[in-house]
Parts: C-alpha cells; sequence; structure tokens
C-alpha cells in the first residue's frame, strides 16, 4: 500500500512504501520500479538487496516553496557505523510534476572509493528494468562531449538499452506513443554526480566512484520531471524547474553580442585558423581582413581569437593565456585599435607548465597531475586576475572554456574530488560575471552543461555539425538548420 505521500493525481504519481521502495507511474502504469540503495563506507557496500543496509523508520511531512505544495518521505538507514538519509519529495499540484530524490550524509564517512571513475559510491534513486511490463517505452540518453550530442543514443527502453553512463553519462528521457515522457537529472551537485548501470538489472544514481571520502550533511539531489506532451515539451519543462531553482535568467544570454550578430571566427576549419596571410603576422592578416569585410559591406561585430594565440607548454596545453608577441606585436590592444572590433578568446585545457601555479613560481594554486601533465586551477583570485588583464585588450566579451572532456578527464582530481569540479567552473563563472564577460563551453560533457544553471555568465554551448549528420543517417533527427563548429582545436 502506497505511502501518504504517493502523488494520487493522475497522469504522473509516485507511490512510496513504508519498506523503502518506490514506483514512478505514468496513467497507471509502472514505469519506473525502484531498485536497491546502497552506500559505501569503510570499504565495504552497505545494500537493501543484500540486508546491510539497515532501515531504522521513516518519516512523511508536508511543505511548501515556489512551486506549491509538497509531501516528502524520509528514510532513516544505518550502514555499519554511519547514517545514510533518503527522501522523494513530490509536489501535490499536477501543474508540478515533479519528483525529487535526495540522498544525505548523516555520518562523516571514509573509505567510500568503487571500482573506477564510471562506478557509483551510492545509489538512490535506483529503477529496475522490468522483463515484463505494459509500459512500452523509448528511451533517449545524453552521452559523451559536445554537450552529450557525441554519443546521444535513442532507442528501446529494456535491459539491453545501451547508452552512455557514469562521467560521459547525461540526462536520461523515457518515452511512450502517447506523448507521455519523464526526463531524469541530477537537481544539485552536478559535477560530482553519476549514474551506473547494473547490467540488465537497475539504473542507479549516486556519486561518482572515486571519491573517497564524504563530509556530514553532504546531499545529492535528483529529478523526475513529466510532461504528458511529449519530449519536446518534457526537455523545456525539466529545463524551467532547473533554472528556476537556481534562479538562472536569460539576461545574460540577451547581452550576448556574439549570439545576435555576425562575427568573424578563425577556428578550426577557418581559413585563418594556425595560418596567416603570406608574408604577415596575425596582427596584419586580421587588420586586413576586417578592413576587407567591412569593404564587402558585411556586418561583422566582433573577432574571435583561437588556440593559435597564446604559449603551449610541454602536453600542449595552455601555459599563459596572453598573446605571444610574433602574433601581436602590439598585444591585442592593437589589434582592437585597428579593428574596432570586440574580441572574444579560446582557451583549452592548463598545463602543468603553467607559469600561474605556485609550483612553478607563480601565484596561484593549481592542481597538477602528474600522470597527463595537465592541472586544474583551484584559486578563485586566479580567475579574478585572469579576467582583469582582458580589460586592457581594448573590449573583451567572450571566454570560450574549450577542452572541457580533456581538462576534466586529465585530471585525476576532477573526478575524486567531490567538490572541486564545482568549484572550478563557478569561480570561473563567478569571474566572467564581475567583468561582463560570456562565457562558451565547448566539448563538454552533460555535467558541465547541467553545472551552468548556477553559472549565470555561461550562455551558450557548442556541438558540431557531423552529429547532426550521425542522427540523421540513423534516423534519430530529421534535418535541421544549425550553426556548425568544429571540434579538434
Amino acid at each position: 500500500m502506497a505511502d501518504e505521500a504517493g502523488l494520487q493525481t493522475e497522469p504522473f504519481r509516485v507511490d512510496v512504501f513504508p519498506h523503502g521502495g518506490y514506483d514512478v507511474r505514468v496513467n497507471g502504469v509502472s514505469w519506473l520500479p525502484s531498485g536497491p540503495t546502497f552506500v559505501n563506507s569503510d570499504g565495504k557496500r552497505y545494500c537493501t538487496g543484500e540486508g546491510t543496509l539497515k532501515l531504522l523508520g521513516h518519516q512523511s511531512v508536508t511543505g511548501q516553496d515556489q512551486f506549491g505544495a509538497w509531501n516528502k518521505t524520509t528514510f532513516f538507514y544505518w550502514a555499519g557505523r554511519i547514517g545514510l538519509k533518503t527522501s522523494v519529495k513530490i509536489y501535490t499540484k499536477p501543474s508540478v510534476p515533479v519528483a525529487v530524490f535526495s540522498q544525505t550524509y548523516e555520518s562523516d564517512t571514509e573509505k567510500t572509493r568503487g571500482k573506477n571513475r564510471d562506478d557509483i559510491i551510492s545509489s538512490f534513486p535506483s529503477f529496475r528494468f522490468q522483463p515484463n511490463t505494459t509500459a512500452n517505452l523509448g528511451y533517449l540518453a545524453y552521452g559523451n562531449d559536445m554537450a552529450g550530442w557525441v554519443s546521444l543514443s535513442l532507442g528501446r527502453w529494456s535491459k539491453d538499452a545501451k547508452f552512455s553512463t557514469g562521467i560521459q553519462g547525461g540526462p536520461l528521457v523515457l518515452f511512450d506513443n502517447s506523448s507521455n515522457a519523464l526526463v531524469i537529472s541530477p537537481l544539485s551537485n552536478f559535477m560530482s554526480a553519476s549514474n551506473k548501470k547494473f547490467g540488465g538489472e537497475h539504473l542507479s544514481w549516486g556519486i561518482m566512484g572515486l571519491v573517497d571520502r564524504v563530509p556530514a550533511g553532504h546531499t545529492t539531489d535528483f529529478v523526475v520531471s513529466f510532461s504528458n506532451r511529449g519530449v519536446n515539451q518534457a526537455m523545456r519543462d525539466w529545463g524551467k524547474y532547473l533554472t528556476s531553482i537556481y534562479g538562472k535568467t536569460s539576461d545574460a544570454r540577451d547581452k550576448d553580442l556574439t549570439l545576435s550578430h555576425l562575427g568573424y571566427w578563425t577556428d578550426n576549419g577557418a581559413y585563418y585558423y594556425y595560418n596567416t596571410a603570406k608574408g604577415k603576422n596575425y596582427e596584419d592578416t586580421l587588420t586586413d581582413e576586417v578592413a576587407y569585410l567591412k569593404d564587402q559591406g558585411l556586418p561583422v561585430k566582433y573577432l574571435q581569437i583561437d588556440s593559435w594565440f597564446y604559449p603551449k607548454g610541454h602536453v600542449d596545453g595552455t601555459r599563459t593565456w596572453e598573446a605571444k608577441k610574433d602574433i601581436f606585436p602590439h598585444g591585442f590592444k592593437g589589434l582592437y585599435e585597428n579593428t574596432s572590433l570586440p574580441i572574444g578568446c579560446h582557451n583549452r585545457y592548463w598545463d602543468n607548465d603553467t607559469l600561474y601555479a605556485t609550483y612553478n613560481g607563480g601565484k596561484y594554486n593549481f592542481i597538477p597531475d602528474a600522470t597527463s601533465g595537465c592541472a586544474v586551477p583551484d584559486d578563485e583570485q586566479f580567475w579574478i586576475d585572469l579576467f582583469q588583464s582582458t580589460q586592457k585588450w581594448g573590449k573583451f566579451i567572450l571566454y570560450e572554456q574549450d577542452w572541457l572532456n580533456k581538462e576534466t578527464d586529465r585530471n585525476q582530481a576532477l573526478v575524486s574530488d567531490l567538490y572541486l569540479g564545482r568549484r572550478w567552473l563557478t569561480q570561473m563563472g563567478a569571474a566572467a560575471k564581475q567583468f561582463g564577460i560570456a562565457i562558451q563551453y565547448c566539448m563538454s560533457y552533460s555535467r558541465h552543461i547541467l553545472q551552468s544553471v548556477e553559472i549565470p555568465a555561461v550562455t551558450q554551448a557548442v556541438w558540431t555539425l557531423h552529429q547532426l549528420n550521425r542522427l540523421e543517417a540513423e534516423n534519430i533527427l530529421r534535418p535541421v538548420r544549425v550553426q556548425p563548429s568544429n571540434r579538434n582545436k
């Protein structure tokens, strides 16, 4: 019998049971029955399915927030010597068809590390695959880089469904042939939240697998959002809920010149990508090119400067993010004075050779990765000073953070530290906002895109034309018009 926290209004309903189980139902049909709850502690996995995670009791409460009234059932568990709390919050208004699943650590928890980075160290929610069900569902899952489009997958929902999970995983959409759709994703701590498919048994959400310590009070939330108006509307409603939670508006996007006007780009595929006019440096080449564009009456309003302008380190990462003298003899200021065009600039992953790092005699805290030769900044003042330096360039309007996938993959700290990933991106975003700079993400995983709901300065992300061609060839998408970009910068 369902607990009183079950949302009894069709067509979306979540039944919650006193033993800790739950069932997500659409029009009375079970779409997502619950799987096991588990948590790692002291080198062991405590799991409800094995009887090692002990349920101490549950509590139901009601409340209200900006979206309306809700019911919440909380379950209290004991795992060896630590406590874990899980909860299901369900809005009671049909206009807010959302369920929030939360897991909270009641105690400092050590030795939590899983098998690898794509494992998870906790599980809630968890949903079982049903071998015999009246729900005939399809799925769409985001995966890999370019905002999850590189490994976007579509198919029939079953234990044999194949899609990206772990660090490269992304939001999951389930749908039927009657315009009903569910979207499932993290709702907080996006850079450390993850999921894993356990064979054909269940799909679980929790904390990424290399985290080895979780402090008391840490909470990770996940959301299941419903629409009966198709997949597109389900995605819009889910996105509106997330941006409303974090107060992200379209203000920065609406003011972003690079999204409203024509610009001249020098990225991969452009004629002047690592190439200049014969016998000229980049400063003279772009000055002449802008003069030509103006003569032709093209209303170009800004310039994009790609990865060719800054020095690289020993693994081809960024050493210092400043123009080389042979590229711009008079610096960005000279280019701006010659062209009168605002500038947007590319950046890639950081080399552990970077002169900004204290261990190389610089002023800022960077965490080096000895295996990959890369590094990640962990210093709020670094980003403030970096963007402060652009204020002398003339008019700097866009920071393109490329190679987000490589920066994540090549820095072990970013996939093992519970909070570093969020700090890295929010510190970057806060400094950009301070100086009125927009941020573009490129080669991003879904977790980077989700994290941007906390970062007003992030106005855009890039994905590639060849991915659209693949999706069309596989009949995943009908042809649409897009602005293409190229990958390997």
